[in-house]
């Protein structure tokens, strides 16, 4: 059963210098492209189409806002190398930003909120699960794992009442929903 393992062998991988310098090369000179970058080709075309911004977002929100899987190794590193609170810490001001730049009314803050909120995916998953592994028997972990899960269901469902209350309460200012999120996370 075990014999297997012991035929891998590890086969360290041969470098090409002089190819990694050319790819580079050609690297550099498509990032100092001007039409490269959306935020130029955005403000090329902002004249133009009304609906470019939705579009942006539409794109680039499940593009970058998933990308929570990217933040959780760095929130174990940081776990790892400083502990749980200060990897806590992290994750409150993380969230803390992420709910400030949802105020921010423009376009590249959108993006940097999108950035914040799969950070806070991650640092949070993180810390969530890492606690519940250190803490608790191994016994408990799916139990614990699913009322965290469905304790963040519940306050998902304040959207169902938020989301109402910003349409015709506050005129379709979003700012005062972000604000009682705000409020009501940092109480509990």
């Amino acid at each position: 059963m075990y014999g297997y393992l012991c035929y891998f062998q590890f086969i360290r991988p041969t470098i090409n210098k002089a190819k990694i310098k050319t790819i580079w090369a050609g690297a550099k000179t498509s990032l100092k492209r001007k039409d490269l970058w959306a935020r130029d080709r955005l403000a090329a075309q902002q004249d133009k189409n009304a609906d470019v911004k939705d579009e942006y977002t539409n794109y680039l929100y499940p593009l970058i806002s998933n990308l929570s899987f990217v933040f959780s190794p760095i929130g174990g590193v940081v776990m790892l190398r400083y502990g749980f609170r200060a990897t806590a810490y992290l994750t409150v001001v993380t969230f803390l930003l992420f709910c400030g730049s949802f105020m921010l009314p423009s376009l590249p803050a959108q993006n940097l909120t999108f950035v914040l909120m799969a950070a806070t995916n991650g640092f949070f998953g993180c810390i969530q699960f890492g606690y519940i592994m250190t803490c608790f028997p191994r016994e408990v972990y799916g139990m614990l794992s699913g009322m965290a899960a469905l304790m963040v269901f519940f306050y998902c469902l304040l959207s169902y009442a938020l989301t109402p209350l910003a349409q015709y309460g506050f005129g379709g200012n979003n700012n005062y929903v972000f604000l009682i999120l705000l409020c009501t996370t940092v109480i509990a």
